[in-house]
């Protein structure tokens, strides 16, 4: 590997890894084989901030022969977490003068050469500061975009984000700039960094382009939900109360039709794995403060115990009328890193409950149409609920 001390670039391609030795090679190969096609005339370095990885995943990113210049980061802090080795690269991109920034995550089996050009040129070309994916997906996956962040979003922005916690993104050394001022959460370190990321670019009046990549097929991710949603849903608490009151005055444009985000891959999770997470749900609630699901859920002592009892899943509407009375108690309290971390701990087991009847939902909904329509009908709802003259309502 050449050396890249003291170096400048024009383009830096960041992938975050924990574990990654065996998907890692053909992420790094794509790539390269972008970034030396598309942008030729470019000086690129592809970075790999790595966890520590006992799977020797650094090892199998520097024996990856390329053509663009590659550099592995050790990133030995505690507790680990992909935020963490994302603002690893931020600072590198500081240092080497990038302008172009992209993130890639490793797992993924259908990236293509074409993936860092469609990330990137909307950046260089000047059309965007920030560059967020749009994915066909298998249905049963992208449960916390789908039921709570793209909800929230639309509602306190006014725009429709499809995937902010996607994974890959593009942005100028400007955004970087401003990311690298902003008060930083504890869980923004962890999987709370796309959010952290998404958040700020909207509330920032950043321009912000859409871009469809494809199919998103990756290494399952469900056994991942419980902390993925906590960690996110602390974060996007928390930067969100930066933003009150705040209107964008640059639109969000799409590249691609939104038809396209669910894809005819199905595959559910195991039987096993909802059991216990539908048992994990229940569990959570037995023990939860009345006192905190009434201030930020607005649900009364009787109604928890219906749904105790009864063992119930949680229906769209329901789950709309939660969210909007989270979304109330934001945007009317200060809300520091521990009233985020209370709020999530409360919600947690309510969106549980929501994704699996979210699942139930799915076996009488056939159309990719359909449920792409059903998702966004609980954005466009908590919209209507949280608009001042309908605030009563909830």
């Amino acid at each position: 590997m050449p050396q890249s001390k003291n170096k400048k670039f024009d383009i830096i391609v960041g992938i975050p890894t924990y574990n990654e030795a065996d998907s890692i090679f053909n992420t790094v190969k794509k790539i390269d084989n972008g970034l030396s096609k598309y942008f030729p005339k470019f000086r690129a370095l592809i970075v790999n901030m790595d966890s520590k990885s006992p799977d020797d995943t650094g090892r199998a990113f520097l024996s990856t022969r390329t053509k663009t210049e590659k550099m592995l980061i050790s990133v030995d802090k505690q507790p680990r977490g992909k935020g963490v080795n994302i603002f690893v690269l931020l600072r590198i991109s500081k240092k080497f003068n990038a302008k172009y920034i992209a993130t890639i995550d490793a797992d993924i089996t259908t990236i293509t050469e074409k993936w860092p050009k469609l990330l990137l040129d909307p950046v260089i070309k000047k059309e965007a500061d920030f560059v967020a994916p749009i994915y066909t997906r298998n249905r049963y996956e992208g449960n916390t975009t789908n039921h709570f962040c793209l909800p929230l979003l639309y509602a306190w922005f006014g725009h429709k984000l499809n995937q902010p916690i996607g994974g890959e993104f593009a942005f100028n050394n400007e955004f970087v700039d401003y990311i690298l001022k902003q008060q930083k959460n504890k869980n923004a370190f962890l999987y709370g960094i796309d959010i952290f990321l998404s958040v700020h670019a909207l509330g920032g009046n950043f321009k912000i382009k859409e871009i469809y990549l494809g199919r998103k097929i990756h290494k399952p991710s469900f056994d991942k939900i419980i902390p993925m949603f906590y960690q996110v849903a602390v974060t996007m608490f928390f930067v969100l109360s930066k933003y009150k009151n705040k209107y964008i005055t640059s639109k969000i444009e799409v590249t691609k039709d939104e038809k396209q985000r669910i894809d005819s891959f199905v595959q559910k999770p195991e039987f096993a794995k909802i059991a216990i997470l539908k048992k994990y749900a229940f569990q959570n609630l037995q023990v939860l403060a009345s006192r905190n699901i009434q201030k930020y859920l607005g649900l009364g002592p009787e109604e928890v115990k219906m749904i105790q009892k009864s063992e119930s899943l949680i229906s769209q509407n329901e789950w709309v009328r939660i969210l909007a009375n989270v979304f109330k108690y934001i945007s009317k309290h200060k809300i520091t890193d521990r009233i985020a971390t209370d709020i999530a701990i409360a919600i947690s087991p309510f969106f549980f409950l929501r994704v699996l009847k979210y699942f139930e939902e799915l076996n009488n909904i056939k159309s990719k149409k359909d449920i792409n329509a059903s998702i966004f009908r609980q954005a466009k709802e908590l919209q209507r609920l949280t608009t001042s003259k309908n605030a009563k309502d909830y």
